[in-house]
């Protein structure tokens, strides 16, 4: 079986959010030139809130979700010598990021198997000239240089959220669709999910 998906995503460049069409907005908060708060609303109403925390380098150190029920979920991030960083996940997971040419390459799973490859093309990613993109990249927003066309569980661990992209792209090779195949958690349900691309 398989399912057709369609968001139209709007990329607010000058005030730094994103809305989309099934109601979901988010609005990012500067603090001088940090990214200091995410507020995700669905329909209006605040579902969670994002605070993040810098060293004196200026290095994204601590993401706190707090979520509409009260719960909250703490993520640490630690740079190491060799150029990856580890993310301590709420005390659960902990994974080690590689990178290169803007991009994250790989995750390891410390303690499990959800091992993860990343594979881009060449044209500029829509969140490409935006301040702080590596800090929206690190907390997963897909903000790599680049666009993401494969995402794969090179770990051995279940493959249901892998996924492929292709894209349309502009004349200034930014893209204006793209297109995700994917599989539903936990069903052999096909899901196809088109996004269009507005940049205002």
């Amino acid at each position: 079986m398989m399912t057709d998906r369609h968001i139209l995503l709007i990329i607010h460049i000058l005030e730094i959010g994103y809305t989309d069409s099934d109601g979901l907005d988010e609005v990012y908060i500067y603090t001088g030139d940090l990214l200091t708060q995410i507020d995700e609303y669905e329909d209006g109403d605040l579902e969670i809130e994002t605070l993040l925390e810098y060293d004196s380098n200026d290095r994204l150190i601590k993401e706190t979700y707090a979520y509409e029920d009260g719960s909250s979920q703490i993520n640490e991030f630690v740079y190491n010598a060799d150029g990856t960083i580890t993310e301590n996940e709420g005390n659960a997971n902990e994974y080690i990021y590689a990178f290169a040419n803007g991009n994250r390459i790989t995750e390891t799973d410390v303690d499990g198997n959800y091992d993860y490859e990343y594979t881009y093309d060449d044209k500029n990613n829509p969140f490409k000239n935006v301040h702080q993109r590596d800090v929206l990249d690190l907390i997963g927003e897909y903000a790599s240089l680049n666009n993401v066309l494969t995402y794969m569980n090179t770990g051995g661990g279940p493959t249901d959220d892998d996924f492929t992209n292709t894209y349309v792209y502009n004349s200034d090779n930014f893209p204006i669709s793209s297109t995700s195949t994917y599989f539903e958690f936990g069903s052999s349900n096909e899901i196809i999910e088109t996004v269009q691309f507005i940049y205002e």
